[in-house]
């Protein structure tokens, strides 16, 4: 078994390869565009490839492995966490724990299969931005409906893009983390965001009209409304409003529960 070439951790791709080249060593990029790592031949025996940390985001560590890539996200991490210097021996076979070595311009690959699957849009038209990339479709979960304000993260599913949950949101497996990536709700973007309130209120004639008014009022939309009467003689409402981000839900509710009938206002 053979040593293929040892990796050297550098924060300063550019520097290090100057370097190098100063020490009479023959210095070679990766890739002439964005190189993220450089090769130093000799005349025989094994290479030293120079490596900077390559940047690679949480979404798309996840999109590999989703796509049966979970050792090159390994390798990733490996790098990542590693100080400057040496830090390993790639062998040329794979008959060992070293594992042939995966070049980082395999990403290219995998990441024009993901722009292939994500419909683009303009970052006006998303509500979210996925680990600082303003141009992925996303959708809203339903089970949860997070609406801006609420704390939220990404959940990538096979065949369905990116959903967006709320963080607390228990549809989320706890053993799906690997599949998670970081979202952020998208400041330029402006809509209504459909939510369901209940109200427990008691049962007196004339209060859907009561709290519709009061709702309206504050200038909130209301989609839909559905009433019952409970056996206690109390009334139970749920109405389906579109509120701008959560700040604009908490005066409609605060609005609401401020009615002398009402007895309790939840998001549901």
């Amino acid at each position: 078994m053979k040593v293929s070439h040892v990796l050297y951790k550098t924060n300063n791709l550019e520097a290090s390869f100057k370097e190098f080249e100063k020490l009479g060593y023959k210095v070679v990029y990766g890739s002439r565009k964005k190189p993220h790592n450089a090769l130093i031949y000799f005349s025989e025996g094994p290479y030293i490839e120079l490596l900077e940390k390559a940047p690679v985001s949480s979404f798309l560590k996840a999109i590999l492995r989703l796509l049966g890539k979970a050792k090159v996200v390994d390798r990733f991490n490996s790098w990542e966490n590693s100080t400057e210097g040496f830090f390993e021996i790639c062998l040329e076979n794979n008959t060992t724990n070293f594992k042939k070595e995966e070049k980082i311009s395999e990403i290219d690959s995998y990441t024009q299969k993901l722009a292939k699957s994500v419909k683009k849009k303009s970052h006006r038209d998303n509500a979210v931005i996925v680990d600082g990339m303003d141009d992925l479709m996303v959708r809203m979960a339903r089970c949860c409906n997070p609406i801006p304000g609420d704390p939220i993260l990404g959940y990538i599913t096979r065949g369905r893009g990116i959903t967006v949950h709320h963080s607390s949101c228990n549809r989320v497996e706890d053993g799906e983390l690997a599949r998670t990536v970081d979202v952020e709700w998208n400041s330029e973007f402006s809509f209504k965001h459909p939510v369901n309130v209940r109200v427990i209120t008691h049962d007196k004639p004339g209060i859907l009209s009561l709290i519709s008014k009061a709702i309206t009022g504050i200038k909130v939309n209301i989609r839909s409304a559905i009433a019952k009467s409970l056996p206690d003689r109390k009334g139970s409402f749920i109405f389906e409003i579109e509120v701008k981000d959560y700040s604009e839900l908490l005066k409609t509710i605060c609005t609401i529960e401020s009615l002398e009938e009402v007895i309790s206002v939840t998001r549901v």
